[in-house]
């Protein structure tokens, strides 16, 4: 276990960055161009002509090793970087060319061994995602307008987001070291269940009009995990400037790294009028469980665009956590814990789907694109598609996907 700032994974990727770039622009071009043909409007025919990734290679760093696990897996984390001076090249109708001359990424990853084995190669298969959602900053060129400027940079960041968010817990992508993995052995549970408490906020200041006197906020907020798409929505404190919640909510954590994230509005109750936002915070679950009493108050910060950086508020909110450990044992169903009270999306049990695949599918092959689709309590899971391209067989698809539905 360890922790160390320069990798060999950077050495070698200073070595074959001259590969890689070349992979990895066709990669972004296969992936980029069908999400581009989803936008409404002119951004929909929107095409990559040029796709130079550059000569500044990909940084992969500060690696920490996790001890090996009972379920026989061993994780390593590492800070995935790129500072690239790029030249993306697009065209689009109506718009024209903009190119996008500066691209930088950052985030980290884990990458997980699992199963292993007494024979070569080891590792039956490889798992990587980050943790959570990777920075993303761009730098365009060829605007005609500071305002075509703000809606290519908000579009084109939420497809890369889009793209991105595939990869990103509790997403993983796999890789099979050996031929006769079976992915049931390689699915990757949660390793337990988060219940956050949030407990109260500091600081929010009242609002000043300019026509209706000014007005103390109407506080809530909208809490989240990671990349998690659930999140839930706290009630709203009137009029106080030191709202109090001590309100509970269950997540499913696959990674003590994971940002719980908290949006504060202030609620309006014209519906011409939306709800203003007074900023964001947020802690990894880490930071909480180190703190005393595995509580913290972390400060409220709003985005500021011309800086490009996020600016305190003066608000604060305290939140705290434990972590509750899966069991085979019910009888824990019959010992909730009262002193909570209600609890949003309370989790008492996970079903775990295993989607791996199909044989001798009727299909022509050149136009077979198929996927599976779980659909319980009225919400849909889908696996990954799977088409006609080197290494994959249409009519003979493996999914390889872990469905995870919280009960």
């Amino acid at each position: 276990i360890g922790l160390s700032k320069r990798s060999f994974f950077t050495e070698i990727m200073e070595q074959l960055w001259g590969y890689v770039k070349i992979a990895g622009a066709e990669t972004i071009r296969a992936t980029l161009e069908p999400c581009f043909a989803e936008l409404p409007g002119p951004m929909k025919t929107c095409r990559f002509t040029k796709l130079d990734l550059g000569d500044i290679p990909m940084r992969m760093d500060n690696i920490k090793v996790h001890p090996l696990q009972p379920d026989g897996s061993v994780q390593f984390d590492i800070d995935v970087q790129w500072d690239g001076e790029c030249n993306f090249q697009l065209t689009a109708e109506y718009i024209g060319t903009f190119g996008i001359k500066h691209l930088k990424l950052s985030g980290r990853m884990a990458i997980v061994f699992k199963p292993l084995m007494n024979d070569l190669p080891i590792v039956s298969a490889v798992q990587y995602s980050f943790i959570n959602m990777p920075l993303i900053d761009l730098t365009f060129t060829g605007m005609a307008s500071v305002a075509e400027l703000s809606v290519l940079e908000s579009t084109v960041q939420e497809v890369l987001r889009s793209s991105l968010s595939t990869s990103v817990l509790p997403h993983r992508r796999l890789y099979k070291m050996s031929a006769a993995n079976n992915f049931l052995d390689s699915y990757q549970p949660p390793i337990g269940v988060l219940r956050l408490t949030v407990n109260h906020g500091k600081g929010f200041v009242v609002e000043k009009r300019f026509i209706a006197k000014t007005d103390s906020p109407d506080v809530y907020l909208k809490v989240s995990l990671g990349a998690l798409p659930e999140l839930w929505r706290t009630r709203t404190i009137r009029d106080n400037l030191n709202p109090e919640w001590d309100e509970v909510g269950d997540f499913c954590l696959y990674d003590r790294e994971q940002l719980v994230q908290i949006q504060a509005w202030d609620q309006d109750e014209n519906p011409l009028d939306p709800d203003d936002d007074l900023g964001a915070a947020n802690v990894t679950v880490a930071d909480m469980l180190v703190s005393p009493r595995r509580s913290v108050t972390i400060p409220v910060k709003r985005y500021n665009r011309a800086k490009k950086s996020n600016q305190k508020t003066g608000a604060s909110i305290t939140l705290s956590c434990y972590i509750c450990e899966w069991t085979t044992d019910l009888s824990s169903l019959d010992s909730k814990n009262s002193s909570n009270g209600a609890i949003h999306n309370e989790i008492c049990g996970l079903l775990v789907v295993i989607i791996s695949r199909a044989f001798d599918l009727p299909l022509d092959r050149k136009k077979a694109c198929t996927f599976v689709k779980v659909t319980f309590a009225g919400k849909e899971y889908d696996s990954k598609m799977i088409y006609d391209c080197p290494g994959w067989d249409p009519l003979n698809p493996i999914y390889d996907k872990g469905v995870t539905i919280p009960i």
